[in-house]
Protein backbone atom coordinates (compact mmCIF):
# COMPACT_ATOMS: atom_id res chain seq x y z
CA UNK A 1 0.00 0.00 0.00
CA UNK A 2 1.38 3.41 -0.90
CA UNK A 3 1.85 6.22 1.48
CA UNK A 4 -1.81 7.76 -0.64
CA UNK A 5 -3.58 4.37 -0.52
CA UNK A 6 -2.92 4.57 3.54
CA UNK A 7 -3.79 8.13 4.05
CA UNK A 8 -7.38 7.69 2.48
CA UNK A 9 -7.57 4.08 4.36
CA UNK A 10 -6.82 6.05 7.74
CA UNK A 11 -9.61 8.99 6.80
CA UNK A 12 -11.76 6.65 6.09
CA UNK A 13 -10.95 4.28 8.84
CA UNK A 14 -10.36 6.71 11.96
CA UNK A 15 -13.78 7.70 12.30
CA UNK A 16 -15.07 4.42 12.22
CA UNK A 17 -12.83 3.10 14.98
CA UNK A 18 -13.24 5.88 17.26
CA UNK A 19 -16.91 5.49 17.13
CA UNK A 20 -15.73 1.99 18.43
CA UNK A 21 -13.92 2.98 21.20
CA UNK A 22 -16.09 5.60 22.15
CA UNK A 23 -18.68 3.04 23.24
CA UNK A 24 -16.36 2.18 26.24
CA UNK A 25 -13.46 5.17 26.51
CA UNK A 26 -13.60 8.66 26.94
CA UNK A 27 -13.15 10.58 23.47
CA UNK A 28 -9.35 11.88 23.84
CA UNK A 29 -8.64 8.01 24.89
CA UNK A 30 -10.61 7.11 21.71
CA UNK A 31 -9.20 8.97 19.54
CA UNK A 32 -5.27 7.91 20.91
CA UNK A 33 -6.84 4.41 20.62
CA UNK A 34 -7.69 4.94 16.68
CA UNK A 35 -5.03 6.31 16.11
CA UNK A 36 -2.93 3.78 17.05
CA UNK A 37 -4.43 0.99 15.70
CA UNK A 38 -4.13 2.23 12.59
CA UNK A 39 -0.63 2.59 13.41
CA UNK A 40 -0.23 -1.04 13.55
CA UNK A 41 -1.82 -1.48 10.46
CA UNK A 42 0.72 0.84 8.87
CA UNK A 43 3.69 -1.73 10.40
CA UNK A 44 2.17 -4.81 10.16
CA UNK A 45 0.54 -4.47 6.70
CA UNK A 46 2.26 -1.71 4.76
CA UNK A 47 2.94 -4.41 2.12
CA UNK A 48 -0.68 -5.20 1.39
CA UNK A 49 -3.65 -3.82 -0.38
CA UNK A 50 -6.50 -2.08 1.07
CA UNK A 51 -8.66 -4.75 2.14
CA UNK A 52 -11.32 -5.86 4.41
CA UNK A 53 -9.10 -8.04 5.77
CA UNK A 54 -7.52 -4.62 6.60
CA UNK A 55 -10.43 -3.03 8.14
CA UNK A 56 -10.75 -6.38 10.53
CA UNK A 57 -6.90 -6.50 11.71
CA UNK A 58 -7.44 -2.87 12.58
CA UNK A 59 -10.66 -3.22 14.67
CA UNK A 60 -8.76 -6.29 16.10
CA UNK A 61 -6.07 -4.02 17.22
CA UNK A 62 -8.45 -0.86 18.58
CA UNK A 63 -9.76 -3.90 20.69
CA UNK A 64 -6.23 -5.15 21.56
CA UNK A 65 -6.07 -1.47 22.59
CA UNK A 66 -8.64 -0.88 24.55
CA UNK A 67 -8.25 -3.85 27.03
CA UNK A 68 -4.92 -2.60 27.81
CA UNK A 69 -6.23 0.35 28.29
CA UNK A 70 -9.04 -1.00 30.80
CA UNK A 71 -6.41 -2.84 32.39
CA UNK A 72 -3.82 -0.29 32.78
CA UNK A 73 -6.62 2.28 34.72
CA UNK A 74 -7.58 -0.61 36.66
CA UNK A 75 -4.13 -0.78 37.86
CA UNK A 76 -3.52 2.26 38.41
CA UNK A 77 -7.03 2.44 40.59
CA UNK A 78 -6.22 -0.37 42.52
CA UNK A 79 -2.98 0.88 43.70
CA UNK A 80 -4.55 4.61 44.45
CA UNK A 81 -6.57 2.56 46.45
CA UNK A 82 -3.54 0.54 48.15
CA UNK A 83 -1.69 3.31 48.84
CA UNK A 84 -4.52 5.22 50.09
CA UNK A 85 -3.33 8.87 48.81
CA UNK A 86 -6.80 9.59 47.24
CA UNK A 87 -10.21 8.38 46.21
CA UNK A 88 -9.48 6.54 42.80
CA UNK A 89 -11.09 9.19 40.57
CA UNK A 90 -13.91 8.20 38.37
CA UNK A 91 -13.15 7.49 34.70
CA UNK A 92 -15.46 8.05 31.56
CA UNK A 93 -14.90 4.63 30.57
CA UNK A 94 -17.27 0.91 31.05
CA UNK A 95 -14.71 -1.56 32.38
CA UNK A 96 -16.42 -4.88 31.50
CA UNK A 97 -19.32 -5.21 28.87
CA UNK A 98 -21.74 -6.26 31.52
CA UNK A 99 -21.72 -2.81 32.90
CA UNK A 100 -23.26 -1.46 29.99
CA UNK A 101 -26.35 -3.81 30.53
CA UNK A 102 -29.56 -2.33 32.42
CA UNK A 103 -29.96 -1.60 36.21
CA UNK A 104 -33.22 -2.41 35.58
CA UNK A 105 -35.16 -5.44 37.44
CA UNK A 106 -37.12 -6.41 34.46
CA UNK A 107 -37.48 -9.68 33.29
CA UNK A 108 -35.45 -8.69 29.69
CA UNK A 109 -32.69 -6.64 31.71
CA UNK A 110 -31.94 -9.91 34.02
CA UNK A 111 -32.03 -12.15 30.95
CA UNK A 112 -29.32 -9.73 28.96
CA UNK A 113 -26.81 -10.67 32.26
CA UNK A 114 -27.21 -14.40 31.82
CA UNK A 115 -26.50 -14.42 28.38
CA UNK A 116 -22.52 -15.27 27.59
CA UNK A 117 -20.69 -12.13 27.07
CA UNK A 118 -20.21 -13.03 23.36
CA UNK A 119 -24.07 -12.92 23.04
CA UNK A 120 -23.77 -9.43 24.52
CA UNK A 121 -21.25 -7.82 22.43
CA UNK A 122 -23.11 -8.80 19.38
CA UNK A 123 -26.61 -7.48 21.40
CA UNK A 124 -25.07 -4.24 22.11
CA UNK A 125 -23.05 -3.65 19.08
CA UNK A 126 -26.86 -3.91 17.28
CA UNK A 127 -28.25 -1.27 20.29
CA UNK A 128 -25.51 0.98 19.58
CA UNK A 129 -26.30 1.18 15.77
CA UNK A 130 -24.22 -1.11 13.88
CA UNK A 131 -24.68 -3.04 11.02
CA UNK A 132 -24.49 -6.65 10.02
CA UNK A 133 -21.21 -5.83 7.94
CA UNK A 134 -20.19 -3.56 10.33
CA UNK A 135 -20.38 -5.86 13.29
CA UNK A 136 -18.98 -8.40 11.14
CA UNK A 137 -15.85 -6.44 10.11
CA UNK A 138 -15.45 -6.12 14.17
CA UNK A 139 -15.60 -9.46 14.88
CA UNK A 140 -13.81 -10.67 12.08
CA UNK A 141 -16.59 -12.97 11.04
CA UNK A 142 -18.87 -12.71 7.78
CA UNK A 143 -21.70 -11.12 7.60
CA UNK A 144 -23.72 -15.38 7.33
CA UNK A 145 -21.83 -15.76 10.67
CA UNK A 146 -22.99 -12.46 12.23
CA UNK A 147 -26.74 -12.97 11.57
CA UNK A 148 -26.77 -16.68 12.57
CA UNK A 149 -24.92 -15.38 15.70
CA UNK A 150 -27.13 -13.07 15.72
CA UNK A 151 -30.29 -15.21 15.56
CA UNK A 152 -29.19 -17.54 18.42
CA UNK A 153 -28.34 -14.64 20.96
CA UNK A 154 -32.00 -13.41 20.23
CA UNK A 155 -33.05 -17.27 20.29
CA UNK A 156 -31.44 -17.79 23.51
CA UNK A 157 -32.37 -14.13 25.18
CA UNK A 158 -36.25 -15.64 24.48
CA UNK A 159 -35.37 -18.88 26.09
CA UNK A 160 -33.99 -17.17 29.38
CA UNK A 161 -36.78 -14.76 29.41
CA UNK A 162 -39.29 -17.21 28.94
CA UNK A 163 -37.37 -19.62 31.83
CA UNK A 164 -37.52 -16.13 34.36
CA UNK A 165 -41.37 -15.69 33.60
CA UNK A 166 -42.14 -19.55 34.63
Amino acid sequence: MTEDDFRAFFRAMHPRLKRYASRVLDGDAADQAAVDALHVVWNRASAQPVSPALESLAFRAVDGLIRNELRGRARQSRLVERLGRAEPAQMALVSDISTRLPDSDTPVANALRRLRRSEQTLLLLVVDGYRVGEIATIQGLTPAAVTMRLQRAKQHLRQVIDEGES
